[in-house]
């Protein structure tokens, strides 16, 4: 498998790389590890959980064009494979995605191209469901 062109098809060779990876991050008392994986309950995955003390955000499209779905942001927290989910698109676009979760309301579509672009359009612009600017 390669991930961002980083190839990861010797399972030995990709566990070894990551306990020395993790150990050393851990050591620096990194606030969080952004877990790219398609499995989050697979090896390569759960060596990083259970090397790393910190707080792990999970992410299992990494090989699609997609932010995972409320349904898999739950099962990543409730199965114990990340502490919450790596959703940056959809919160960007919805500063209550909590509430929209909560209450299966309809989110609004993030704009791509208004991303990284200095300006303030598209991070705090998105309507809320209150009606009120974020």
């Amino acid at each position: 498998m390669s991930i961002q062109g980083v190839d990861e098809s010797d399972q030995d060779h990709t566990l070894a790389t990551y306990a020395v990876l993790v150990d050393a991050l851990s050591d620096t008392g990194l606030a969080y590890i952004s877990l790219e994986q398609p499995d989050l309950a697979g090896p390569c995955a759960q060596l990083v959980r259970d090397r790393f003390a910190g707080t792990i955000f999970g992410n299992t499209t990494i090989l699609e064009k997609r932010t995972s779905s409320r349904e898999e942001a739950v099962a990543m927290v409730e199965n114990g494979w990340a502490d919450g989910p790596a959703v940056a698109r959809p919160l960007l676009a919805n500063p209550d995605l909590i509430e929209r979760w909560k209450t299966g309301a309809a989110e609004n579509t993030p704009d791509d191209s208004t991303f990284y672009t200095g300006g303030d359009t598209g991070y705090n612009d998105y309507p809320t469901l209150s009606g009120l600017d974020a």
